[in-house]
């Protein structure tokens, strides 16, 4: 009664039903309350989970050489501090901080800080590069003022995770701006 074709055609529906209840149960996990979510104005929106992760403290000198800034005081009370890695020399630095400085202007009285940590370049054109590109109101504090540093820099252990960090309670998004 039942030809080759229609058996062929009758595993063909079974493998479609199959692919479509798969691909609605995929859809229901990617909706969940931990995925990103798209809103009307065109943006996605990801929630933040707040994790305890083993990260490197550390005390350097700022830019000017006329104090210390220590990371777990500097993030302590804050909401959420962005610890940024750059270079004077890197394009994607130059991306980086007009962004980083509209976010602080517009997040700063609301928790958010900012600390930029100079590396691989001297403080001469660390301070060349914000002079000329509107100065900043955050700290920034040296690392490194030589390429031939990079082993031996935190910044070289975060580039190798390339994640988002947490100082004690408070969330700590790390930007690698150097390329390998």
């Amino acid at each position: 009664m039942f030809s080759k074709t229609s058996t062929f055609n009758t595993l063909s529906i079974a493998k479609r039903i199959s692919l479509v209840a798969f691909m609605f149960a995929f859809a229901l996990i990617m909706t969940s309350s931990t995925a990103v979510r798209a809103t009307g104005d065109g943006h996605e929106y990801a929630p933040l989970v707040q994790q305890k992760l083993k990260y490197k403290d550390w005390t350097l000198p700022t830019l000017a050489g006329d104090k210390q800034v220590n990371l777990r005081e500097f993030t302590r009370g804050k909401k959420l501090v962005i610890v940024t890695y750059f270079s004077p020399w890197c394009p994607n630095w130059r991306l980086q901080q007009p962004v980083l400085n509209r976010l602080y202007d517009k997040y700063h009285t609301a928790g958010l800080d900012l600390v930029v940590v100079n590396e691989y370049g001297t403080r001469a054109e660390a301070n060349n590069f914000f002079d000329n590109h509107g100065g900043a109101k955050y700290p920034i504090v040296v690392e490194s003022e030589l390429r031939t540093d990079r082993d031996k820099t935190a910044h070289n252990e975060l580039r190798k995770r390339r994640a988002t960090r947490a100082v004690g309670d408070r969330l700590t998004a790390c930007f690698s701006s150097a390329r390998n």
